[in-house]
């Protein structure tokens, strides 16, 4: 499913914004535990960035996918939304306490 993302590109050794607010659309799937996000996608304008033959492109395309990812892993609002929209339970939530026994 694809969801809108915002954020700005930052560069990685200053710190400095490169570009404010890039818009941009995320593919995300669960993983195979069926309850963990991860961004399988970016795309801009209806384009692919990580599949594009630019490598700008790609690196663009990767530093917005790690951003991304981030914020799944912290459980920020892009996982909120992707949770909610997919109709799962957190991880944490769903599975039971196992203590050597049987459930």
């Amino acid at each position: 499913m694809r969801y809108d993302f915002s954020t700005d590109i930052r560069d990685e050794e200053t710190g400095c914004i490169l570009h404010y607010d890039v818009e941009c659309e995320l593919e995300i799937s669960l993983d195979t535990d069926g309850c963990t996000p991860v961004v399988d996608a970016v795309w801009l304008n209806g384009q692919s960035l990580m599949q594009s033959p630019d490598q700008l492109s790609q690196m663009l395309g990767h530093r917005i996918e790690a951003k991304a990812s981030g914020e799944l892993l912290a459980e920020g609002p892009l996982y909120q939304k992707v949770i909610e929209q997919e109709g799962v339970f957190a991880e944490r939530a769903v599975r039971a306490p196992y203590f050597g026994r049987r459930l």
